[in-house]
């Protein structure tokens, strides 16, 4: 069991990875409905198990598996700013456990990841609900803009 909570951190965060880009990218020219993005969240998990499985391959060992496909994911799915905000907060958190806890251990590391990674999935839950539900996505027949309402790449002269 103990095994398994090393590699919650990385899942909660592929499984809102594309909750996170569908939220962060609003004001895009992109009309899809908030309810497709299930393919990338599956796909993303999917992802993030067949990095930890080389990892693990490769490593045999599950804590040093879990902290380096987290980074992976990290990287991989989410934009730069927050990946920046992760591993600032997880090097505060490992420095404060540090000072605080003078037996540190790597596991310390992952609760704290844990924390940051359950923090940044609500944020990006909520904003993903609140769009879901206050967009009118039925009444759109058509999602996509027609091409003659996008800018022109070259202006005319």
């Amino acid at each position: 069991m103990k095994n398994i909570y090393y590699y919650l951190h990385g899942a909660i965060l592929s499984a809102f990875a594309s909750m996170a880009a569908y939220v962060t990218f609003q004001d895009a020219s992109i009309y899809s409905p908030p309810d497709a993005i299930w393919r990338a969240t599956v796909f993303s998990i999917a992802v993030y198990a067949f990095l930890a499985l080389i990892l693990y391959a490769l490593t045999r060992d599950h804590e040093t598996t879990s902290l380096v496909a987290t980074i992976l994911v990290l990287g991989l799915m989410y934009i730069w700013r927050t990946f920046l905000i992760v591993a600032f907060s997880a090097g505060l958190a490992w420095l404060a456990l540090a000072f605080v806890v003078k037996n540190f251990k790597l596991s310390q590391l992952h609760v704290s990841i844990a924390v940051i990674s359950v923090a940044i999935s609500a944020y990006s839950g909520i904003q993903y609900i609140n769009l879901a539900t206050k967009a009118p996505w039925d009444s759109k027949t058509n999602l996509t803009a027609p091409v003659d309402l996008v800018p022109a790449a070259q202006p005319e002269s």
